[in-house]
Parts: structure tokens; sequence; C-alpha cells
């Protein structure tokens, strides 16, 4: 729930609808320092295959100069097509609207709304969301999303397992403003045979993945996570068991296990930041006293990291080296004043004003309320979970996607 309290005062009007703590720039920064092109969105390997078809239909010779709307038409064709060989949901972005307009038998292509498979489908589709990895994968350049020389031979690749005839038929395709469903179901099977084709997806993989100019632990760890997958490892239960796996392997280089040990380490001090906030949200008007009092009990066993503590440019060290600390000694008056500085620090900085703190007479005022129940005993406890992808799991499910 949402309060306002003065409609006179901008400053008093929250802002930033999550992420209070700026959690998002700690576990990023450590996240690139293993992946350096893979997003928490970018986990389909079906969509980069797409995409890369797309740079390749938006960028031909055409009487349409609109790169953009040629991009967006051949998304649009590559929806129709997957739905049309198996009625897929995982992974295709804007499902519910292609369904909606596949059940036509003529389907508009274009950036008219009517065409559009989401709302901003530009923003929100293969263009805004999956073009950022391609091209720090080296498969695309520039704002028209070319194909480089090595998306040239990808696509190569691509274009020769869906078949040259078949190729052809699509572009014609995505070319029409309207197409007939019966057409786009004579295409499908082919197309669905290219996605589905093990050399291929393969060989995508190893394109995005197996390296990165910027990201040098990359390499090592599509090896591990290749081995890690060829030793039966879980894709389904998070990145906790490949994280173990890079530091109990002894193929690990001594920087990756580094770096897995400060990911190790972090993740359960931004969970339990993320408690304490969520708790504090949920205790308007509740004074400092009984808060302390409260809280205190729960922060027995809390035992602080070490490992990420060397990073000078983590982002928010400080805080959390303070809050760790704080929750290590049992100091909940500091744990909660640390808690409530740092949330006034980010929204300060996103230009509103700090979702709690306390009164004049140091009760708490809760400007964005949490209305869920908070489980306090989490805090010295370790749930199993992993609260941070660090853009692992995006990793894990692109590479388990090209096996056979």
């Amino acid at each position: 729930m949402l309060t306002i309290f003065s409609a006179f005062d901008e400053r008093a009007r929250p802002k930033g609808s999550r992420d209070p703590l700026g959690a998002e720039a700690t576990w990023s920064h450590l996240g690139r320092k293993l992946v350096g092109n893979l997003t928490t969105v970018t986990a389909n390997l079906d969509n980069f295959i797409v995409a890369l078809l797309c740079c390749e239909f938006a960028n031909l010779p055409a009487k349409d100069a609109d790169v953009q709307e040629r991009y967006l038409r051949c998304e649009q064709l590559g929806a129709y097509l997957r739905l049309a060989a198996r009625d897929i949901s995982n992974g295709l972005l804007g499902v519910s609207r292609a369904r909606s307009n596949f059940a036509a038998n003529k389907i508009r292509l274009g950036k008219s709304e009517d065409a559009q498979l989401l709302a901003d489908q530009a923003s929100y589709g293969l263009w805004g969301l999956y073009s950022t990895a391609l091209d720090s994968a080296g498969l695309i350049a520039g704002d028209r999303r070319r194909p480089t020389a090595g998306g040239q031979a990808l696509l190569g690749k691509i274009v020769a397992s869906l078949g040259a005839q078949n190729w052809a038929a699509l572009t014609a395709l995505a070319d029409a403003d309207t197409v007939e469903r019966a057409r786009v179901e004579a295409l499908a099977p082919a197309f669905d045979a290219m996605l589905r084709d093990p050399a291929l997806r393969a060989a995508v993989v190893e394109a995005l993945l197996s390296r990165h100019k910027d990201c040098v632990l990359q390499g090592e760890l599509y090896t591990l996570t290749g081995a890690y997958l060829e030793a039966g490892g879980a894709t389904g239960e998070g990145i906790g068991p490949l994280c173990a796996y890079a530091l109990a392997s002894g193929k690990s280089s001594p920087a990756i296990r580094h770096v897995m040990r400060q990911v190790g380490e972090i993740d359960p001090v931004l969970r339990r930041a993320d408690l304490v906030m969520s708790w504090l949200q949920s205790r308007a008007d509740t004074p400092l006293d009984e808060l302390a009092a409260l809280l205190a009990p729960f922060l027995d066993g809390v035992a602080p990291g070490a490992a990420w503590r060397d990073l000078p440019h983590l982002p928010h060290r400080d805080f959390l080296a303070k809050f760790d600390d704080a929750c290590a000694a049992g100091r909940a008056d500091d744990l909660i004043h640390t808690v409530l500085a740092q949330n006034k620090q980010v929204m300060g900085l996103r230009g509103g004003a700090a979702w709690v703190e306390f009164d004049a007479a140091r009760r708490l005022v809760v400007r964005v309320r949490n209305d869920r129940s908070t489980d306090l005993g989490r805090l010295a406890g370790d749930d199993g979970g992993w609260h941070h992808s660090y853009f692992l799991a995006s990793f894990l499910a692109i590479s388990s996607q090209g096996r056979p």
C-alpha cells in the first residue's frame, strides 16, 4: 500500500517500485565477473536463434528501410511459426497476444498496435532484450543489429538447417503486411526442425557463451558448466549446485573459485538485508526500542562473511559490511539504523523519499508497506535457496538447452 503524506512536497513521494536497498547493483557487479553478456531475461535459446534470423532479415536489401519494423515483422512471424508447430508457452515473448492473433485466418505483421505481440514490442521483445547479449558476443553490431562476420557464419548454419527454399519462404512471408495462417502452418514443421537441430543448438550456445572479450572468466565458466551438465548436474535447482561444483572441481582456477566464494558469501547477506527491510515495512508506528527487542533474538548465530570484503568497487560494500557486522554482533539498534540509512540514500538517488524512517518520537513511519508476514527465523539459518541470479541462472539454462 502506498501512502502519500503531502500532495505539495514531491520529496515525500516514494519512487522506485523495487530493490529498496540497491541489492541489484551489488549482485550484478559480482555476476559480471562470471557472465559478460546474458541478463536475467535472456534464458531461452530459441529466442536467440530467432533473434539472429530477425537481424538478418531486417538488414536484407528492401524498399522498406525501417530496420526496426522489419525486425518486428520477422519476430512476429517467428512466434506464429513456433505456435503452429507446438503450442508453447515458455520463453515466447508475447505468447498470449500471439495465440489470440494466431486464431485468425489472416494475421497482420508490422508496427501497428494490432500486429505487435507486446504493448511495446521493440522494448520488451527480442529487439530490446536479446540484442545486448548478441552484441556482446560479437554476433551483431550497431543500432541496425547488423550481423558481424561471426554472426554471418552462425547464420549460415541456421539457414542451412532451415533450408534455402524455406528461408526464401520465410522472408517472403515476413515481407507481407498480412499472412495466411495456412502458409504459416505449412512452413512451421521446417522451422521447428531447425530450432530442434542438436548440432545447430550446440553451435549457437558455443558462439554465445564460450568466450567474452570483457569477461575473462566466462570461457572457464562455460567449460565448467559443460562438465557439470555432463556429470548429471541439476538444472532446476537454482545456481547453488553449480556454484558448489565449481568450488569443488579440481579443474577450477583460483580466480573462479575466489569469485564463487564471494558470490556464496554475499547472497545470504543480501537476503538478510532484504528480510529486515521487508519486516520493517510491516511494522508501522512501532517504537525503535520495541523493534530492537523483537529483532535481537533472531540475530543469534549469524556469522559474518569475508571473501567479498576485499572488493573495493563493490556497490554498497560499506553498507553490507556494517549490516553484516551488526548481525554477527547482535546489535539490533545498529542494524535497524543501517538499513534505514541505506534505504534513504538509495531512494534519494532515485529522487524519492525513504520508504521507512523514524519520526521525532522515534516511531517507525512506513511509506511503502509490506502486508505479507516476514519470518525473522530465517535470518540466522540457511534456507538453501539462492535469492539473486548473478546471471548464472541464465547461463546454466542456455548451456543446458544446447545439449541433446
